[in-house]
Parts: structure tokens; C-alpha cells; sequence
């Protein structure tokens, strides 16, 4: 084969495994806890202050999930794969709201709703709202 044709090849096949490698959504996670609380995805904890909104990569299940740390209780979420049609575009990567509540739910926030969002039960995709798995500590 003709180096060019190679090259091309290669390139062409390089190209098509690229598209379909997809990047993990942005999820925008606003704490509605009443509680600053600890979110920890893949062993990294991002602190959460009360109605404060913190960022980070969607939460595959497979990836160990997301786990919230409140004083000595975990709550851990084991979320089903990401609802497209409440995301938002982005560029090269998806955006979607999420939101805490006091009873410890994890709701999917559709875009364009203000923080803090009325959490609806009969607006969330299928999974949704997110119901925790505890253990430590959980009163």
C-alpha cells in the first residue's frame, strides 16, 4: 500500500474512534441539602456549601457512582446513564443541572430553571430522582 493511502488510512480510522469516545456530561450540582456536605466522585471530594453549586464529571455507576459525605453518614447514588434530552449542548461535552434536596434525593434539573428548582417527582427521566444507598452515621 501506497504510504499516502496509509497515512490516510489511519487518519480515517483515527478519526471515526475519536467520534465515537464520548466525554462524561458536565453536571452543574446545586446543594439543597440545608447542609454543606463533601461530594465524592472517583476518590476526590469536592466540598459543597449549602445553596452552593459545585461542577464535576457525570458519575458513571460503573465508575463507583457518587457518594455525599454528611458528618459521619455516606449516601451513595448509583446513576443510570445520563438522561440526554434534559442536557443542554455544549461544545464538546454535555451540561446537565442536578440538585440535592433535604431528604437527600438527587433531581434532575431541566435547563433554564433557577437554582434552587422546585424538585418535581413527576418531571424526572426515567432512574431520576436518585434515592441513596446509607450507611455510617445517618439519622
Amino acid at each position: 500500500m501506497h504510504p499516502r493511502k496509509a497515512l490516510r488510512l489511519v487518519a480515517a480510522l483515527l478519526g471515526v474512534t475519536l467520534l465515537s469516545c464520548e466525554a462524561a456530561p458536565i453536571v452543574h450540582f446545586f446543594n439543597n441539602s440545608g447542609y454543606g456536605v463533601g461530594v465524592l466522585i472517583l476518590d476526590q471530594e469536592h466540598a459543597a456549601p449549602a445553596s452552593g453549586e459545585i461542577e464535576f464529571d457525570y458519575p458513571y455507576a460503573a465508575n463507583g457512582g457518587i457518594s455525599i459525605r454528611h458528618g459521619q453518614c455516606v449516601l451513595t447514588y448509583m446513576p443510570p446513564s445520563p438522561p440526554w434530552d434534559f442536557m443542554k449542548g455544549g461544545i464538546t461535552r454535555g451540561h446537565l443541572r442536578a440538585q440535592l434536596e433535604p431528604d437527600w434525593r438527587i433531581f434532575v434539573v431541566r435547563s433554564g430553571e433557577a437554582f434552587p428548582a422546585a424538585a418535581r417527582s413527576d418531571d424526572q427521566p426515567d432512574g431520576f430522582p436518585l434515592v441513596p444507598r446509607r450507611s455510617g452515621a445517618c439519622d
